[in-house]
C-alpha cells in the first residue's frame, strides 16, 4: 500500500501499532530512538514501519526465540500496565483497554508470554510439559522431550506458561526450594553448535569466564562446559534447555551439540532438562543412531485447534475479553463492564462468528485471527471507546482484498 493512499485513521492506526508492536529495547521500536528524537509523530512512525518488517503477516515464533518469557501470565500483565511512565496516567479508559488488548495480541502472536487467562484446549500437554520441568527443578531428574505440532499451535505458549508458573512456585511455594536457569536455543539463531554453546555460556552468565580461559576451540569450550556440569549433582541448580527449531539443530554435522546434552540427561551428571520444539513429525529419523540411544523419546504432541470453531471462538473471547484482574488498571469500573457487555454482544452477532468461522477454515492459525483483530481493537479511543461486530467484518473484508484493486482505486 502506497504512503500516498493512506487516509489519516490508518496513519493513526499504523503508527500505533508499530510503536506497540515491539519491546522497548528493540531496535525497531520507536522508544528505542526517543533519546534522539523525542517529538516523533505518527507520520514518522509510519515512514519507519514502512521499512520495517511486515506486521501484517503473522510473526513466526522462531523469529522471537532467545528472549526469555515474562513472569507470570496476568500478575504480569498488570505489573507492565501500571509500570508506565506518568504520561499513562493521563490516558482515557478505552485508551488504556486499547493497550492491554494490543500489548496481549502481539505477545500472544509471537509467542513471548502467556498472557491469556487458561491455554484452551490445551490442557494435556501443558500438563505433560509442566510436569517434566517441574521435576527437574524439585526433584533433581534429568529429562529430555519433544513438543511436536504445527506451527502456530501453542507450543511456545505452553513453554512459556509452564516456566511462568514454575517460576511462580519456586518463588511463592514451598514446593520447590531451589532456583533454576533456563537457556533458549533457536535453530535459525544458532546455526552451529559452537554459535550454540557460546550462547549458552552468555545465558548462564560464564561468558567472562570462557574469554579469560582463552577458548579458540569448539572441543575447547565443549570440555569447559561438561567439566561445569560433572562437578554438579542432584542438588545442583537446574539448567532448562528450550531448543526451538529443533528439527535444525538435527541437521547439524555430527549433531555434537544435541548428543552432550542428551548425554548429560542420561548420566544424570546434573539435573538438567532438554525441551525441543519443532513441527516436524519425523524429527527423530533426524538424529543419529548414538544421539537417538540417549533420547528418553518422549514426545509431547501438540494439536492445532483440536477442539473445532467452539475452541477458537474461546480463544478469541478470550483475547478480547478484559480479565477481572485487571479491572483498576482500567480505572472506570463502568466502562469496564460496558466494553466486556460489548463483547459479549459481538459474539451473539452471525455475522461476526461467520469471520470467525471464515478465518478458521482458511487456516486455524490464531495469528490470522489476530492480524484481522488489529485494526478494529487500535482504533478504541475516547470516540470509539466500544468493539462492534462491524468493524471486525470491515477489517476482514479488507484483510481479503486484493492489494493490486485497492491501489488502482
Amino acid at each position: 500500500m502506497a504512503k500516498q493512499n493512506l487516509d489519516k485513521d490508518d496513519i493513526e492506526v499504523l503508527g500505533f501499532v508499530y510503536a506497540n508492536a515491539f519491546p522497548t529495547s528493540h531496535p525497531c521500536s520507536p522508544q528505542y530512538h526517543d533519546a534522539a528524537d523525542s517529538n516523533q509523530t505518527w507520520e514518522s512512525a509510519v515512514d519507519m514501519a514502512m521499512t520495517a518488517p511486515s506486521l501484517s503477516q503473522p510473526v513466526p515464533s522462531s523469529l522471537t526465540a532467545g528472549a526469555p518469557p515474562a513472569k507470570g501470565s496476568l500478575r504480569s500483565e498488570r505489573r507492565r500496565m501500571t509500570r508506565g511512565n506518568s504520561s499513562r496516567q493521563n490516558l482515557s479508559a478505552p485508551q488504556i483497554t486499547r493497550n492491554i488488548l494490543m500489548q496481549r495480541m502481539t505477545s500472544v502472536s509471537n509467542g513471548l508470554s502467556p498472557s491469556l487467562r487458561a491455554l484452551v484446549g490445551l490442557d494435556e500437554p501443558y500438563q505433560k510439559v509442566y510436569d517434566l520441568l517441574h521435576r527437574t527443578v524439585t526433584n533433581g531428574e534429568s529429562n529430555s522431550a519433544l513438543v511436536i505440532g504445527p506451527r502456530g499451535s501453542g507450543k511456545s505458549s505452553i513453554i512459556s506458561t509452564a516456566l511462568a508458573e514454575l517460576a511462580t512456585v519456586t518463588s511463592h511455594g514451598q514446593q520447590a526450594a531451589k532456583t533454576h536457569f533456563t537457556v533458549y536455543l533457536n535453530g535459525h539463531i544458532h546455526t552451529t553448535d559452537y554459535l550454540a554453546l557460546r550462547d549458552i555460556a552468555r545465558q548462564l552468565s560464564i561468558e567472562q569466564n570462557t574469554d579469560e580461559l582463552n577458548i579458540r576451540s569448539f572441543s575447547d569450550a565443549m570440555l569447559y562446559i561438561l567439566e561445569i556440569f560433572k562437578r554438579g549433582n542432584r542438588q545442583t541448580t537446574s539448567v532448562l534447555f528450550i531448543l526451538d527449531e529443533f528439527d535444525l539443530f538435527a541437521q547439524h554435522p555430527k549433531q555434537t551439540l544435541l548428543y552432550t546434552l542428551f548425554d548429560i540427561a542420561q548420566s544424570q551428571q546434573s539435573p538438567i532438562a532438554v525441551v525441543g520444539l519443532t513441527p516436524r513429525l519425523d524429527v527423530l529419523d533426524l538424529l543419529e543412531k548414538r544421539v537417538k540411544s540417549r533420547f528418553s523419546h518422549r514426545q509431547i504432541y501438540v494439536n492445532l485447534v483440536g477442539g473445532g470453531v467452539q475452541q477458537y471462538l474461546e480463544i478469541a473471547r478470550q483475547l478480547l475479553t478484559i480479565p477481572d484482574e485487571l479491572r483498576e488498571v482500567v480505572g472506570d469500573d463502568g466502562y469496564f463492564a460496558r466494553f466486556n457487555e460489548s463483547v459479549e454482544e459481538m459474539f451473539q452477532d452471525t455475522a461476526f462468528v461467520n469471520v470467525l468461522s471464515s478465518i478458521f477454515n482458511l487456516g486455524k492459525d490464531i495469528r490470522y485471527m489476530i492480524r484481522v483483530f488489529m485494526l478494529p481493537v487500535a482504533k478504541l479511543c475516547k470516540t470509539k471507546p466500544l468493539l462492534d461486530a462491524r468493524s471486525f467484518v470491515d477489517a476482514y473484508t479488507r484483510q481479503r482484498e486484493d492489494g493490486k484493486v485497492a491501489i488502482s482505486r
